[in-house]
């Protein structure tokens, strides 16, 4: 198993729980089939990661900053995070291929 696998993982976990957050009702039902798809990648992708894998040092360090971000609850933070997870969506989904491809890209 690579970082790739251990990246998406957490890429996906932020962005299904940013897609899940209370939301403008014009937005609700926008978001509703992206949330589906993201919830069913994060399944998936669940079942290939290997808890006995170390991550490297960079994705460590990065892994560890998203999950104190997360654990921030001040509306400025989860606004800050919610911002950065939609204009980065589509990186998840290239990390989400590449996963998918074993790093063959």
């Amino acid at each position: 198993m690579s970082d790739r696998v251990l990246l998406v993982a957490a890429e996906l976990n932020l962005t299904t729980a940013m897609l899940e957050l209370p939301a403008a009702p014009s937005f609700a039902e926008v978001r509703r089939r992206p949330l589906e798809f993201f919830a069913q990648a994060r399944e998936d992708v669940r079942g290939c990661v290997d808890p006995a894998h170390q991550p490297s040092g960079r994705l460590r360090h990065w892994l560890h900053k998203l999950q104190a971000a997360m654990r921030t609850e001040s509306p400025e933070s989860t606004a800050c995070l919610r911002d950065t997870t939609i204009l980065y969506v589509m990186q998840v989904l290239n990390n989400l291929r590449c996963a998918a491809l074993q790093d063959k890209c």
